[in-house]
């Protein structure tokens, strides 16, 4: 008798509840193989593995078998959709068992060596290949169906725990339900952030002592604690892929109490927090004019407990007797200047109007190129649609091997990759550029308001978004570089405004 090796695979639990389990497999394959005249000498079995990709522990080894043992004739598989369903995969399989002398036989199908045969063969690889993509896409679409009616599709957040019953005819319902303990460990998180009186540093520091754990059993970190501040679902909010829904699980916080968090972290800057008692807000952007180095923050109090809050050069001279000359600068009276540039520099929108008609001028005359950019790059992407269609019919076709046709797949898709980011740079890029555009026109004319309304931190922030740095020399400030597109738009005003507001 000729021999032959078993492959079998299932991928879930609801496979095997409609008979193809993996000893249901095992019964056609090994009747299938009597009937044919074939002595199974090994099995090989991938359990809970998708074959959607052909890096399976099983699979490979039964292949490495295939062009060891010369006396394997034969694979035997349940169906063809059970060793690949991708056909790139199928057609590698295929040639490389063909190679080794090894014919590829389906209890389910008549796949013999015949042309009809190959050719369902191919159909149904194929078909198999629809189907795990059609049956990926069907999944997403039933999960954010679920996510629409209130359900959630994930592991429970921290604070909930899954339950699940039985119904009548088989049925299992599931959902979530606030876990007695992690529940007010959560809530007394919300709480204490929203007292205004804890970083997001001193809050881990305090929920670690009174217990509270990530799933994994760690303490939990800023990262983790901004994330859960920032969890619509503990206010019975569903959030997924884009979906957002009334939930149908208890929720833990109030509105009230989140609105609350949400405007603290929003004043923070986000969780990226820094336990700083006093912001200096042109700290990080500020350079000497003299020497070039940085200009820090520092306080100090008098010895009439008076505090002192002060600008100077990092580089400033020190015991020694070396270092930079330049000499301090009160908080007050440098903020006092730099916001005096922020009012300087706003645009009219008069002045706004007259720069967006500019700019669309320029950007009709632009447009011809892009479209020109637009369309060589989409005849670059189907060449290498045009590569990979025959790099296949020649791995097929046995002409290159598994090696060339895997060195040459990556090189093309690399190749591809590359061209539908530069395709989607150029479609885009006019609409991403007007957009910014008019984002820093929108800032340019409320710059102003904007600044004199914010709080500390908020200023940093908008500090940050105007400038990329500020040069100060003698108390002055000298000379200062914008961001762009607003150097663009605002270095004339800007230069103006220098000469007048250090007096």
């Amino acid at each position: 008798m000729k021999a032959a090796v078993v492959y079998l695979r299932v991928s879930t639990d609801r496979q095997a509840e409609r008979g193809l389990s993996i000893p249901a497999q095992r019964e056609a394959c090994l009747a299938y193989a009597q009937k044919s005249g074939y002595e199974v000498v090994g099995e090989y079995v991938d359990a809970g593995e998708s074959a959607r990709s052909a890096d399976r522990p099983q699979l490979q080894d039964m292949l490495t078998r295939c062009r060891k043992d010369k006396s394997i004739k034969a694979v035997i598989i349940h169906k063809v959709d059970r060793i690949a369903r991708n056909t790139h995969d199928h057609a590698m399989i295929r040639v490389m068992l063909k190679q080794a002398g090894v014919e590829l036989c389906s209890v389910t199908e008549n796949i013999n060596g015949t042309p009809e045969g190959e050719f369902l063969e191919y159909i149904m690889a194929a078909m198999a290949q629809f189907y795990s993509r059609n049956l990926a896409r069907e999944t997403l679409k039933g999960m954010n169906q679920r996510a629409q009616n209130g359900l959630w599709n994930a592991p429970p957040p921290l604070g909930y725990t899954h339950k699940q019953e039985g119904q009548m005819g088989g049925s299992i319902r599931k959902w979530v339900e606030p876990h007695v303990g992690e529940s007010l460990l959560v809530r007394t998180t919300f709480e204490l952030y929203a007292s205004g009186q804890y970083t997001l540093h001193m809050l881990a520091t305090e929920l670690s002592r009174r217990g509270l754990r990530t799933r994994r059993g760690n303490l939990p970190g800023v990262s983790v604690l901004a994330r859960m501040l920032r969890r619509k679902f503990y206010i019975g909010v569903i959030e997924w892929n884009g979906v957002e829904a009334k939930g149908l699980h208890q929720p833990i916080i109030e509105p009230e109490l989140f609105d609350r968090v949400q405007k603290i972290l929003r004043s923070r800057g986000g969780y990226v927090e820094r336990h700083k008692k006093h912001i200096f807000i042109l700290r990080g952007l500020a350079v000497c004019g003299e020497c070039g180095a940085r200009i820090t923050g520092e306080k100090h109090l008098t010895k009439g407990d008076k505090l002192i809050q002060y600008y100077r050069c990092s580089k400033r001279i020190g015991r020694n007797g070396t270092g930079c000359q330049q000499d301090y600068v009160t908080v007050e009276e440098l903020e006092s200047r730099f916001s005096k540039v922020i009012a300087a520099i706003e645009l009219t929108p008069a002045a706004a109007a007259s720069l967006r008609e500019k700019i669309k001028e320029t950007a009709a005359r632009q447009s011809s190129e892009e479209t020109a950019l637009v369309t060589e790059w989409q005849r670059k992407i189907e060449q290498c649609k045009s590569k990979e269609a025959r790099l296949v019919e020649k791995l097929a076709d046995g002409v290159i091997s598994d090696e060339d046709y895997g060195a040459a797949k990556t090189a093309i898709e690399k190749d591809r990759a590359e061209c539908e980011i530069r395709l989607l740079e150029a479609a885009e890029g006019p609409q991403k550029n007007a957009e910014v555009v008019e984002m820093a026109l929108s800032f340019a004319t409320r710059c102003r308001k904007a600044y004199a309304s914010a709080d500390v931190t908020q200023k940093k922030v908008l500090v940050s978004t105007f400038f990329q740095k500020i040069v100060v020399k003698d108390g002055l400030i000298q000379g200062a570089e914008l961001n762009p597109p607003l150097e663009n738009l605002l270095m004339k005003r800007l230069h103006k405004t220098l000469s007048i507001v250090n007096y």
